[in-house]
């Protein structure tokens, strides 16, 4: 809100000409701010990750491989990769409830979980990113 505030105030016509200020006000509806996946809290047990950037998937990723954890248990990281403009958002968001639903279906994650994508990937002919990673 910060940030919506503050464009508003420097040029509003500029940055809602270049869509800056619509994508803020769909992130204010969503979350409270900005959102940085090393403060998320540890110990919320998580089965999936989604990102929607590459750089943040490799950046999740060498993250987990960082840790010194010694549970090991499977965590799936997958990425939807995603233009931050209004129409990609809202196309992510329908494909990422598929993806969630089907992953929601089985029974066995970590068995099933890279031909699920697979199946995603061709039904969707959106192309993602996938790691699993023992933390």
């Amino acid at each position: 809100k910060d940030i919506l505030a503050d464009l508003k105030r420097k040029d509003e016509a500029l940055y809602t000409h270049n869509g800056l200020i619509t994508m803020l006000k769909r992130n204010v509806n969503v979350k409270t701010a900005p959102e940085r996946w090393q403060d998320h809290d540890r110990s919320l047990p998580i089965d999936v990750v989604l990102t929607y950037e590459e750089r943040v998937f490799d950046a999740v990723i060498q993250d987990l491989q960082s840790r010194d954890d010694s549970e090991m248990r499977p965590l799936h990281v997958i990425n939807l990769d995603t233009r931050d403009n209004h129409e990609e958002a809202v196309a992510a968001a329908v494909v990422t409830c598929q993806l969630a639903a089907m992953l929601e279906e089985l029974t066995d994650l970590e068995t099933h979980a890279a031909k699920t994508i697979a199946a995603f990937e061709a039904l969707t002919k959106r192309p993602t990113l996938y790691s699993l990673v023992y933390v």
